[in-house]
């Protein structure tokens, strides 16, 4: 069994995808249980409730996208109610810090500030954080350092080394996208044997970053399970004991 802990789900439906189908090859390719990232507390109730409601192996997030934070503030009050009411949100974010885009992300104060109410929430309520860090390593750290007792969860890692020894310093779980299938991505290839495989998950943020060989099409959460062999294979693990060291992991962290 493995579990995709980072996918969008809205945005597929939004493609123009047969959800139905995409659950089902999901299932059908082992991948038994998903996590659909919410990137705009606004449209929870619009984007991502639907989804849970329908499928019973689907649980989600509640937050907003680093790139959002202009457009729709985190609203705690919102976001605490909407935990306490859905017990199949099962983590807070995404959040973080993007500045890969200087010229048209939002203001690193308006990113951090969101950051932090996230941290906060995530404290208060014990759920696991989700973060999103692009071009912004240390900024990232400086905010997460202040919440050390927080589940963290560093999504879609393709931080340095010292990066990701900052992140695992800190407590953070890593977690690795198809990205590591991809023929320039030695660097991401390097950290698989610098991560202890307890402190590792996998996902697909799909629609996004399909692996190897589907790479330039649309993502699902089935393609996960070709990242795991890729990784089981490098790491020269069987892919049945690499896919039940890392369900435990994402069983401990999110309580699923």
């Amino acid at each position: 069994m493995l579990i995709d802990t980072h996918c969008h789900l809205d945005y597929i439906i939004r493609d123009g995808s047969d959800i139905d189908d995409i659950i089902n090859k999901s299932s059908l390719s082992g991948v038994d249980k998903i996590i659909t990232i919410s990137t705009l507390t606004e449209k929870f109730d619009e984007m991502i409730l639907p989804i849970i409601n329908k499928y019973s192996n689907v649980y989600c997030s509640i937050g907003t996208h680093p790139d959002n934070v202009d457009i729709d503030t985190f609203d705690y009050e919102f976001a605490l109610k909407k935990c306490n009411d859905f017990k199949k949100i099962i983590c807070i974010g995404e959040t973080g810090i993007d500045l890969y885009r200087p010229d048209s992300n939002p203001s690193l104060k308006n990113q951090r500030l969101s950051f932090e109410k996230h941290l906060e929430l995530g404290k208060n309520i014990n759920l696991p954080t989700i973060v999103h860090s692009r071009a912004a390593e240390q900024e990232t750290i400086d905010v997460v350092s202040n919440f050390k007792s927080n589940k963290i969860v560093m999504h879609c890692f393709t931080g340095s080394l010292d990066f990701a020894r900052k992140c695992l310093n800190l407590g953070a779980y890593i977690s690795i996208s198809g990205i590591v299938t991809f023929k320039n991505a030695s660097e991401i290839r390097e950290l698989l044997d610098f991560i202890p495989l307890d402190r590792m998950l996998i996902e697909t943020d799909a629609p996004f970053l399909a692996p190897v060989p589907y790479r330039g099409k649309q993502n699902q959460p089935a393609f996960l399970k070709d990242t795991a062999i890729y990784i089981s294979e490098y790491l020269k693990l069987e892919f049945e004991k690499f896919a039940e060291i890392i369900t435990k992991n994402v069983n401990i962290l999110f309580n699923i």
